[in-house]
């Protein structure tokens, strides 16, 4: 009898995952896509953000219907946290090395695609950007979120939320100015 409602609760968990997957998994790739600048990473952190999430229903974790797409940016930003810092350390470590990175193709060909100028530009502009920053601005442009939304997922008023966007896009200002327009 458990086993069967277990099962039952199972298959249960996976037509709600499927159903949310469908809905959020493109927003959050694009979003993991302008945080990593890199496709294979964002696939799998996209995957991974599923597997935690469906971790968290499996162990009977409560989320509202309308906090779902919160919850699981949550999951992606801390996630691509993690990533970074990971990232970092490598990176450190083979600049110790001295070894040199080739870049991947399939993304230099996308961005050939896109074929947009200002496309180009703001992708030279947010590499120039902390993770934080460039988070703030995928979330609010490339996700669309709302700063109460944002707010709930980076952990902050939304106050501050507004702030820190207004100085990233000022700081963004900056650096085209600097960088572009001399």
């Amino acid at each position: 009898m458990a086993e069967s409602l277990d099962e039952y609760q199972n298959q249960k968990i996976q037509v709600v995952v499927e159903q949310i997957y469908k809905k959020y998994s493109k927003d959050i790739y694009y979003y993991l896509l302008r945080c990593t600048k890199d496709i294979e990473t964002s696939r799998d952190l996209l995957q991974d953000t599923f597997i935690h999430f469906i971790e968290a229903l499996k162990k009977g974790t409560e989320i509202s219907e309308n906090k779902i797409r919160i919850y699981i940016f949550t999951i992606a930003k801390n996630l691509f946290i993690n990533y970074y810092r990971n990232f970092q350390k490598k990176q450190k470590k083979n600049q110790e090395i001295s070894s040199v990175s080739e870049s991947n193709p399939e993304i230099e060909f996308l961005q050939q695609l896109e074929n947009s100028e200002n496309e180009k530009l703001i992708y030279q502009i947010l590499d120039r950007l902390e993770p934080e920053e460039r988070n703030l601005i995928a979330l609010r442009y490339t996700a669309e979120m709302s700063l109460e939304e944002i707010s709930e997922i980076m952990n902050y008023s939304i106050s501050k939320t507004s702030r820190k966007i207004k100085k990233v896009q000022e700081k963004m200002m900056e650096i085209y100015r600097k960088t572009f327009k001399e």
